[in-house]
């Protein structure tokens, strides 16, 4: 317990750089008494239930944009992009939603590439999206990038049913990754006027050691999220992706991961949390989804084998999802 009100204590009086430092320095057994405490933490706020998502061609990623990003930011370089469904005009995403629908998916993840301001081009879209609510079953997952208090009031008129939002809480990584003059507060800033719109469910996201791997803000993500009180919160990890000008760097350790979704189970305690589809694999991918659950998340994206057989040993249930795990289960 003193090592968890150590950590507490600094977070109050800098939630940055002096708790992760901690963090990154405590031995194992202080590693053992935060998953233990964090573990304490789910048990006390939520059923024994393992979420499990798998969104596949059911929950499919569109890119109005397609390839193009103004950023080309450092983890990304337009890479993810190219993995998604083009649909460049308004047109084109009413087609390929009304097909979409006509098929039996569930939802899609409409998002693309930034702008020189970091935000996406969604004024255009915003009538085709209100379309898309008023005429198909499909879930709307809308990932904004930056948005103006107009556009934040578009997209909840329009009907969207969950905002995902990326929240750094560094200033140099900002500007370091997306190559942007940027601060958290934007940050904070456009989820507050997402969280005052009529959007249903703000679903901030953060990249565990987007800071070329390292720890750096992740704490201070978490604490920009609390005031506008989040229905769930993804938890992502770096990959350093082929093709991009941090692919020879290491991404952040299983153990550093867990770190930061230890605190995020204790200081959200009852916040579903999830861990997201971008994290490290190959031989690191057991272990960070075995130590995550033993964090205390709710869900998780595409678990391996050997997590959800370690999720049964640890008297969860496991329930299985063809959606993104951003999804709130009473859409489902």
């Amino acid at each position: 317990m003193a090592f968890i009100e150590k950590i507490l204590r600094e977070i109050e009086e800098d939630p940055s750089e002096m708790v992760i430092q901690t963090l990154l320095n405590c031995d194992d057994g202080e590693f053992d008494a935060l998953l233990a405490y964090a573990w304490n933490v789910r048990k006390l706020n939520f059923d024994p239930v393992l979420d499990c998502f798998y969104p596949g061609n059911l929950f499919p990623a569109i890119s109005i944009t397609g390839s193009e990003c103004a950023l080309q930011c450092k983890h990304c370089n337009k890479h993810y992009l190219t993995l998604m469904n083009s649909a460049e005009t308004p047109q084109k995403l009413w087609e390929t939603c009304k097909k979409l629908d006509a098929e039996g998916k569930i939802g899609c993840l409409i998002s693309g590439g930034y702008n020189e301001r970091a935000m996406l081009p969604f004024d255009p879209f915003i009538p085709i999206l209100k379309r898309i609510k008023e005429n198909t079953n499909l879930i709307l997952n809308i990932h904004t990038g930056l948005v103006n208090k107009e556009i934040a009031q578009k997209l909840g008129k329009a009907g969207v049913d969950i905002v995902s939002f990326d929240v750094v809480g560094d200033k140099e990584t900002i500007q370091e990754m997306y190559g942007i003059a940027k601060s958290p507060e934007d940050y904070l800033q456009s989820l507050t006027f997402l969280r005052n719109s009529k959007a249903r469910y703000i679903v901030p996201h953060i990249c565990i050691g987007l800071n070329r791997g390292q720890l750096k803000g992740e704490i201070r993500a978490l604490k920009l999220i609390e005031s506008i009180k989040p229905d769930i919160i993804v938890l992502l990890a770096l990959i350093p992706t082929e093709n991009t000008p941090i692919q020879s760097l290491l991404p952040p350790s299983p153990k550093e991961i867990t770190k930061i979704i230890a605190m995020a189970r204790i200081l959200f305690p009852a916040v579903p949390i999830s861990l997201g589809c971008m994290r490290p694999g190959k031989s690191i991918r057991n272990e960070i989804d075995i130590l995550a659950i033993q964090a205390g998340i709710n869900r998780i994206e595409i678990p391996t084998p050997k997590a959800i057989q370690h999720a049964i040993q640890a008297g969860l249930a496991i329930q299985k999802y063809n959606s993104c795990c951003a999804t709130p289960l009473e859409l489902l």
